[in-house]
């Protein structure tokens, strides 16, 4: 994808808004906290966008500062690894720099203290400080940061007070982590502060005002302060709005920037897993069940942008029978469990020892595989794209009427199965593209060229060219990954053009490929690829 502006449908941008507002609606109902008036403050000044820039020109603006204000989701993973990317570049560029973060109370300083000093391993310190049950994320990104804190002898304090439950002890908190800042400042007067701190307590109105306060108060002087929010959904939705590619960064303005790792659909999927992990009394290193998470995927495709309910489509059967949609949803290995069940599974469906190792090399590089076959879908780790690919290829297949048939890697036609694998990846871009609409396209790579590419490759196999099936086999799978690419990202801009509505998506999911018909159906293709 490049940069270039495209005049997107409104109808499109509904829709995405829609998907994201459903599951936000359905996490609400679990924390009513994310509803709270306290949030608003935060929508409010992360609406309007002033402009991109990239990461350089951010950390340069964040270096300018004393105090960089990074909000953080908690759920995700991501915004821990920012924040030690972030770490590391003020060092770069300043020579100095202190941490603070909210996940260790102040009381527990001298348990954090003898953590950096590398004398308390990660359990007694996880321990020690009650992480499970005063914090209970995800326990990796919070290890990462530190061990570059450490590393970089950067000092490290504990900003929040207890207690965390409740509405109403919110000022309080606020209040103490300014107090503690304003401290750290004091005794760190040449040094870049970097806080690392819940994106809602990070709002203009909160915590920055009450540091500005106090600051004053101590009588600072001027303090250069930057906000720096990750993922913030207002910022995402303008800019979605405008029809480019998401840049490294955005300037909301007065200084307050955006950058961002994921959709708000990731978002909040990740919020969901972490609050099904608490209900269920998952401890945070243990792995959880992503089977809800890749039903949400495929519900949200088929009734955010195919217009079907799940409930009301009923699937005939080669045997003869039915059943509703929804009941045919795949199941789903998560975690190291997928890589575990894979050769089992695909083995018991008849699937040779070179297939199973194809497989087993297709997970591994995309993180995602769903299996016609057996109609089981294995997912090492919850991505959107990945996940919405992997969903995409479900319908495909349910709504073709090909669950539990021959897939088309048993065509005889060499040339046939190479077009139908290509279709297929087209169908699991597009529904990639559809739950994640950020820019998947690899870093460095021209679309217009691969397209021209790809375009050639097909011709040749619609001919029967031999020269197209020449070479490995991870060749030719290039080559059908590139195709299907590219017919995956036209049908994708048309529909975010609103030039493809719901019937026309049920069609592309529904269009049956018989080993013959193939041909015809690629030739039509190449017309508006």
């Amino acid at each position: 994808m490049t940069g270039r502006p495209v005049q997107v449908s409104w109808d499109w941008l509904a829709r995405q808004r829609a998907a994201a507002s459903r599951l936000r609606r359905e996490i609400q109902r679990l924390d009513p906290f994310l509803a709270h008036p306290y949030h608003r403050d935060l929508r409010r000044h992360t609406r309007r966008v002033a402009g991109r820039l990239t990461l350089r020109e951010l950390w340069d603006r964040c270096a300018e500062a004393r105090l960089v204000c990074l909000g953080e989701f908690h759920a995700l993973g991501a915004h821990q690894a920012f924040a030690a990317r972030m770490l590391e570049e003020l060092c770069q560029r300043r020579g100095t720099a202190v941490l603070g973060v909210e996940f260790v109370y102040t009381r527990q300083q001298h348990w954090l203290d003898r953590r950096q000093r590398g004398l308390l391993d990660d359990a007694a310190f996880r321990w020690r400080i009650h992480y499970a049950e005063e914090w209970g994320d995800p326990w990796e990104g919070y290890r990462m940061l530190l061990d570059t804190a450490r590393r970089l002898g950067v000092p490290v304090y504990g900003l929040d007070v207890a207690p965390r439950a409740g509405f109403r002890h919110l000022a309080r908190r606020d209040e103490h982590a300014a107090r503690r800042i304003v401290a750290s400042l004091v005794s760190h007067p040449h040094a870049v502060h970097l806080v690392l701190f819940g994106e809602s307590h990070l709002s203009p109105g909160h915590i920055p005002r009450r540091v500005g306060r106090e600051a004053q108060r101590r009588a600072l002087g001027p303090l250069p302060m930057v906000l720096v929010y990750q993922d913030p959904e207002p910022a995402y939705w303008a800019w979605l709005a405008r029809g480019e590619a998401l840049p490294e960064a955005l300037e909301l303005g007065g200084g307050r920037f955006a950058v961002f790792h994921t959709s708000p659909l990731g978002k909040y999927e990740a919020y969901r897993q972490m609050l099904e992990r608490w209900r269920d009394e998952v401890r945070a290193d243990e792995e959880l069940d992503l089977t809800t998470a890749v039903h949400h995927a495929i519900d949200t495709l088929a009734a955010h942008w195919l217009g079907l309910r799940p409930t009301r489509v009923r699937l005939a059967h080669a045997g003869g029978w039915s059943e509703e949609l929804a009941d045919a949803y795949p199941e789903v290995y998560s975690g190291s469990d997928a890589e575990i069940q894979l050769p089992g599974v695909l083995s018991e469906h008849g699937r040779s020892a070179e297939e199973i190792e194809d497989a087993r090399q297709v997970l591994a590089a995309r993180g995602a595989l769903y299996d016609k076959r057996s109609n089981t879908l294995f997912l090492r780790r919850y991505v959107p794209a990945a996940a919405g690919a992997e969903a995409a290829r479900f319908l495909r297949t349910a709504l073709s009427g090909r669950l539990w048939q021959e897939p088309e890697e048993r065509w005889n036609d060499p040339w046939a199965r190479l077009l139908g694998a290509a279709y297929d990846e087209a169908v699991a871009i597009l529904g990639a593209r559809l739950v994640d609409p950020t820019d998947l396209w690899p870093p460095g790579e021209n679309l217009a060229a691969t397209r021209v590419e790809a375009v050639a490759w097909v011709r040749r196999v619609v001919s029967r060219r031999t020269d197209a099936l020449t070479g490995e086999r991870s060749a030719q799978r290039r080559w059908v990954r590139m195709a299907g690419r590219a017919m995956g990202e036209s049908w994708f801009k048309q529909a975010r053009l609103g030039g493809l509505r719901a019937p026309g998506l049920r069609r592309i999911f529904r269009r049956p490929l018989q080993e013959e018909r193939v041909f015809q159906v690629w030739r039509e293709l190449l017309r508006v690829l």
